[in-house]
């Protein structure tokens, strides 16, 4: 795939674009967890792959700011039975965070540690969300 000006595409992984509810708290560094609260972030999906998520902010997150994301996200079955999985929990860090529109940002993350069973509910929920759309 192949962007206008900006060349190959070189992500490993294909991204499905879903709007779902995910929740984010700032990990590190600690400057920034201390400015935005110990708590629960909500906000709102615009892709999602095996390798990482994008979702708009309110706030700025430097890159390299490690995040934990609670992600509630809806699969299919093989008759067409929408469900919501089990919440997904998993570490990232951000690679990109630029101006939106609304005064948003869209950050891209990076997942760098998840659970094992955690792994294998996304592969399971992207796989049926991939073949619902394919």
């Amino acid at each position: 795939m192949f962007y206008a000006g900006l060349g190959k595409d070189r992500r490993r992984y294909q991204r499905l674009n879903v709007n779902f509810t995910a929740f984010y708290k700032v990990n590190s560094p600690p400057v920034l967890r201390t400015q935005l609260g110990e708590g629960e972030i909500e906000t709102s999906t615009l892709d999602v792959s095996k390798g990482g998520i994008s979702f708009l902010s309110k706030h700025n997150l430097p890159p390299w700011s490690t995040l934990l994301m609670k992600l509630f996200m809806f699969k299919m079955d093989d008759q067409g039975t929408v469900s919501f999985s089990e919440p997904i929990e998993v570490m990232g860090e951000v690679r990109s965070c630029v101006p939106s529109e609304d005064s948003d940002y869209r950050v891209g993350v990076c997942f760098k540690e998840m659970p094992k069973e955690h792994g294998i509910e996304l592969d399971r929920t992207l796989e049926s969300a991939l073949k619902y759309y394919a």
